[in-house]
């Protein structure tokens, strides 16, 4: 069984005498065959990771590529409403309860 607090949960209910042997293990059983997978999102995450990267680059290459042609003040409001980007991005996730999001921004 992957989950260990499944397991300790229906081994209180045994002792509890809330079920007995037979049904704990038919339970771990049915839980095993059917609970998802712990890999299920990780592939996701991975190609999540990938795009962000690749987003980040292409933003980074595009602004690098003009900055010779943008005025000082321009530099300035650009790098002023990126820093006010990712800290509202941080902000607005920590609200939305993404801490993990919230706190690598």
């Amino acid at each position: 069984m992957h989950d260990i607090k499944v397991r300790k949960a229906l081994d209180l209910w045994e002792q509890a005498g809330l079920i007995d042997r037979i049904k704990a293990d038919q339970l771990a059983r049915y839980l095993d065959e059917h609970a998802p997978s712990q890999n299920s999102g990780r592939m996701v995450k991975i190609v999540s990771v990938f795009g962000a990267v690749l987003v980040g680059l292409g933003m980074i290459l595009f602004v690098a590529s003009h900055w010779a042609g943008m005025s000082p003040s321009l530099r300035i409001a650009t790098l002023f409403f990126a820093y006010a980007g990712v800290v509202g991005a941080a902000l607005l996730s920590g609200q939305r309860g993404y801490d993990r999001v919230s706190r690598s921004l």
